[in-house]
């Protein structure tokens, strides 16, 4: 399994929400931005450029892979092998030179250049005086899987760093490294191991301006932070995960990780160099056509110390409201026919632990009421907006009903509707400046503890459940923060047909109630939030979590 690197990350990130990578105009070409493209390339004065290799043999030998990156534009190209057409100018080149014995790879040497090409030809690039990467785990017993010596580089001295190339190895494959100096450069190293008992350490390293010629390191298991990853089942109705994790902030030189296809809910174990690091969940739904379909994109970012023990909860329940709240603004026209203009953006399926959520697909229903009396309905899909003018001042309601299917088809066994209902005081006329201005309500977020990865509580017990209740934040104009008056908490077992009311425990920052699980089935759940002022949040969500029969 290869190590992978931040473009590589990217892609597939960028691919989970919906938008697509810079596509290869012609073969062998890739550009990024705005920078030069495929096609213009190809219509530019070009020369066709072979590289070559002196191994650690000091034989000739193809170049099976490389990165190019233009001094001048940036435009970015991956060399496969085969000659690459691309203007004349001036090319950082990163590239893999391998030493045989036979037809066996016994090592890889990463060499890197800095060429100015006026002409078609073929570059030799010298891996003879390579370095051998060695990196050490002291205090703990894993294997090797993955090794690699690094560059990532810039199209500026000393600059943004955004293009990797690299030389890959593991059992049987050494790695070397020419150690040279390059403003346009940070060197990288990164190391893969597993345990026999499965667990994964990630050993990573960077030294900026040069391929230095010590490349001996070594990193001891007591000075790395254990992150353990949780995936569940349920919430998303996952049977495959795609889970990736990736260093960041500069931390390991074009950021380092690793990339795994998962089948159903399991836990993972990682060691990892201390720093920033990322780790995304892709969750697929196996729906009515048999195939499985992307359903959320999950992540979660953190700084991770050494000797320290941190875990990601990924699929966890509850699935209930996002952070999204009513809000009033300028409607936009002059003056003399100025009045506000309410918009609300459902986003009712929120990872409750991490970052992202539901992708696809959800289909809600808004009333909008000014006391008794119906302003506005209206459906909507997937990322729809509600809009309505607010022509007289009062004490609206907006009742928000939320279903989520499957992409492929079905529905989630946990969280599949979710209901808000906002009570609040709007004027006619826009606050302040007239920008957006967030109403002054809550939201609740569930989480429970005790669940297994099914996200299901043990039959016939209780199941502590935690709230935290967060304001609004400000995103113009300064929303009115009121002291709360009450915060209310019911349960029901039978799908929302009849409810008890429990009494809650005020823990610091959050609150907390005890729940007495039935012998089977599901729990749904309710809070009612009203602040002195009058505002009120009533949150729903029905088959919250599960109980195990």
């Amino acid at each position: 399994m290869r190590i992978r690197r931040a473009s590589c990350l990217l892609v597939a990130a960028l691919t989970g929400v919906g938008l697509a990578a810079p596509a290869s105009a012609s073969a062998g070409v890739r550009a990024t931005g705005d920078r030069v493209t495929g096609d213009r390339a190809a219509s530019a004065a070009t020369v066709r450029l072979t590289l070559t290799g002196l191994n650690r043999a000091d034989k000739k030998v193809a170049v099976p892979e490389a990165s190019l990156l233009s001094a001048a534009s940036g435009a970015q190209y991956i060399y496969g092998g085969s000659a690459l057409v691309l203007p004349r100018g001036t090319y950082l080149i990163a590239a893999e030179v391998p030493t045989y014995a036979g037809s066996t790879v016994t090592s890889q040497t990463l060499v890197f250049r800095k060429v100015a090409v006026e002409r078609s030809e073929t570059i030799s690039l010298d891996g003879r005086d390579g370095k051998e990467l060695t990196v050490s785990l002291t205090g703990a017993q894993a294997t090797v899987s993955e090794l690699s010596a690094d560059v990532c580089m810039s199209a500026d001295p000393h600059g943004e760093e955004f293009l990797e190339g690299g030389a890959y190895g593991g059992p049987g494959v050494s790695v070397y490294a020419v150690p040279t100096k390059s403003s346009y450069i940070s060197f990288g190293y990164s190391d893969i191991l597993t345990s026999t008992t499965g667990a994964s350490y990630y050993l990573i390293g960077s030294k900026a301006g040069q391929i230095p010629s010590r490349l001996g390191y070594t990193q001891r298991a007591s000075g790395l932070a254990k992150v353990t990853t949780d995936l569940r089942s349920g919430a998303y109705g996952s049977s495959e995960f795609n889970w990736t994790i990736q260093s960041g902030n500069g931390q390991g030189f074009c950021e380092a990780g690793q990339n795994l296809d998962l089948n159903g809910a399991q836990s993972l174990v990682s060691y990892v160099t201390p720093g920033t690091w990322t780790t995304t969940v892709i969750a697929y739904s196996q729906g009515s056509s048999g195939r499985p379909a992307q359903n959320a994109y999950l992540y979660g970012t953190g700084r991770y110390r050494a000797g320290r023990s941190y875990t990601n909860v990924f699929g966890a329940a509850v699935v209930g409201p996002g952070p999204e709240y009513p809000q009033t603004s300028d409607n936009y026209n002059d003056d003399a026919s100025r009045y506000a203009l309410l918009t609300y953006q459902p986003s009712l399926f929120y990872s409750p632990v991490l970052s992202g959520g539901q992708d696809c697909c959800d289909r809600s229903t808004i009333t909008l009421r000014l006391g008794s009396r119906i302003v506005a309905k209206r459906s909507l899909r997937t990322a729809g907006l509600f809009t309505e003018s607010i022509r007289q001042s009062g004490w609206y309601t907006l009742a928000v009903t939320d279903s989520r299917s499957f992409p492929s088809g079905g529905t989630p066994a946990l969280s599949p509707q979710v209901a808000v209902n906002f009570r609040f005081h709007a004027s006619s006329t826009p606050a302040g400046n007239g920008a957006q201005q967030n109403a002054p309500l809550t939201d609740a977020r569930y989480v429970p503890l005790g669940l297994n990865s099914a996200n299901q509580a043990p039959a016939g017990g209780t199941t502590k459940l935690n709230i935290t209740i967060a304001r609004p934040g400000n995103v113009g104009v300064a929303s009115p923060v009121y002291r709360l008056k009450t915060v209310e908490f019911y349960v029901s077992v039978n799908g929302g047909s009849t409810w008890r009311r429990l009494t809650l425990r005020r823990i610091g920052s959050y609150w907390q109630a005890t729940i007495a699980d039935p012998a089977s089935g599901y729990v749904t759940i309710r809070s009612i939030v009203t602040d002195v002022h009058g505002d009120q949040t009533e949150q729903t969500v029905y088959r919250a979590y599960a109980v195990a029969s």
